[in-house]
């Protein structure tokens, strides 16, 4: 056979190659969500692409915003960090304060928001499974 006498696994004649162009997402070629109706709350996309199976994003929430005003949930399973400030984390009927370095992980469905506490604005990187965005 081919694959021994070259010494290499025959799984790799039929393995896709992988581009890492397809892989990194360079900070100025970010896709930036903007909803000037809400205080200027953004969300930039940190994954190259909607097409697998997680997603991750970073909110940039501003002084005494919130990502919405009515609790909102979905299919996917979420987990965040708190880059910088401090939040509260409305989680069904609970409020939690994050601080800066603080992460949480929010299960499929549970209603929640995002509301700055803080006296700068907040960044909050998170991912989220399915990708929603």
């Amino acid at each position: 056979m081919i694959s021994k006498g070259l010494d290499i696994p025959l799984y790799n004649f039929f393995k896709e190659d992988k581009c890492s162009d397809n892989l990194v997402i360079r900070k100025e070629n970010r896709v930036k969500l903007t909803f000037p109706e809400n205080n200027n709350l953004s969300y930039e996309l940190l994954s190259p692409s909607s097409n697998g199976v997680i997603q991750s994003m970073l909110l940039e929430l501003p002084i005494n915003a919130s990502t919405s005003n009515e609790l909102m949930n979905h299919e996917g399973e979420e987990v965040a960090v708190i880059l910088d400030g401090c939040v509260d984390l409305h989680l069904d009927t609970e409020i939690i304060n994050l601080q800066s370095g603080d992460s949480v992980r929010i299960l499929p469905n549970m209603n929640h928001k995002w509301v700055n506490t803080s006296e700068k604005c907040a960044k909050i990187m998170f991912s989220v499974t399915p990708p929603k965005f």
